[in-house]
């Protein structure tokens, strides 16, 4: 059976790549001082920079040791400025932002695309993957849960009440 993190690491990667793109794409014959002046570009970048540290905290939470096994890619770096975006509310600074896209990201970008030819893309038939994951044998604690829960949820057919202070 194919395992979960061998497909969903290229997806990850991938969405760092289009992120990246997408900076580049907004980002295109600007300058300093219009990356400064254009509010709606600075809010796109920052958008797509949290993306990137998004997938990089996705990869590793699917592979604990894939950022130590890959360390010419800033993922630890990647994670921490998209928190910056993300937490930082108006502390982000335009020229730190735009220093980032000129000297660090096309290293990134290198880093990524080496990483998509390591790990690419499983063409895969879905429908009999999750067709497999479906039939695959739940472990008994899963089981155990879910028959718990549907013993102890109220039902009308018992004529109990449903809940509220009124008993509606």
């Amino acid at each position: 059976m194919i395992d979960r993190k061998d497909l969903r690491i290229p997806d990850f990667l991938g969405h760092m790549r289009e992120a990246i793109a997408r900076i580049e794409t907004y980002t295109h014959g600007f300058t300093l001082d219009t990356f400064r002046a254009n509010t709606l570009v600075q809010d796109a970048v920052y958008k797509n920079f949290e993306n990137i540290g998004e997938a990089a905290a996705n990869i590793d939470r699917l592979d604990k040791t894939f950022w130590e096994r890959h360390p010419n890619v800033a993922f630890r770096d990647s994670y921490d400025t998209r928190n910056v975006f993300a937490h930082g509310y108006f502390a982000v600074n335009s020229m730190i932002v735009w220093n980032l896209i000129q000297n660090d990201l096309p290293a990134f970008k290198e880093g990524v695309e080496a990483l998509l030819e390591l790990y690419p893309s499983k063409d895969i038939d879905a429908e009999a993957y999750l067709r497999a994951r479906l039939d695959a044998p739940r472990d008994k604690e899963t089981k155990k849960g879910e028959e718990a829960e549907k013993a102890s949820t109220p039902s009308k057919d018992r004529g109990q009440p449903r809940g509220g202070r009124d008993g509606r």
